[in-house]
């Protein structure tokens, strides 16, 4: 029998990033499939909300492994740039694999914890974050919100 899983635990760094290392081969696959298809609606119903312009800067916080980009640079165009942050390997190597499909976009990866964002204040025109909450206990959402409103 397995030990039981303190509730706090599952909101640390740690788990979180050991759950999407372990699950970042078919996570993709496995969304569309239990969401019935709706995480790709929300994804783009998500972007679609911000009101993109061309030559925008957008930051995509837990991008995984880039699902929203068609979205976003569908809005900001080859003009704009694209920062896509997530702290978990696996994802960021599935969203590096991503990158051949853009040439023309400007996307950077940064593979960072983003309650822990290295981003300037006020140095982008939007943000997103469509499917990362769901892994944040109250105080991290707490934190996370003041992180965007610096950015």
């Amino acid at each position: 029998m397995r030990p039981a899983i303190h509730d706090d635990a599952i909101y640390s760094p740690e788990y979180v990033e050991k759950l999407f290392e372990q699950m970042s081969a078919t996570y993709d696959r496995v969304n569309r499939i239990t969401s019935f298809g709706f995480s790709i609606r929300w994804r783009r119903r998500c972007v679609e909300a911000l009101d993109l312009r061309a030559g925008m800067h957008v930051v995509d916080f837990m991008t995984g492994m880039g699902e929203a980009w068609p979205y976003i640079l569908a809005g900001i165009g080859a003009a704009g740039r694209l920062t896509a942050i997530d702290f978990c390997p696996a994802m960021l190597r599935m969203a590096d694999k991503q990158l051949p499909e853009y040439p023309e976009h400007q996307i950077a990866l940064l593979g960072e914890d983003v309650l822990q964002c290295s981003l300037p204040n006020e140095s982008a025109d939007a943000v997103v974050a469509t499917f990362g909450l769901k892994t944040f206990s109250t105080a991290q959402i707490e934190h996370f919100a003041a992180a965007i409103w610096r950015c």
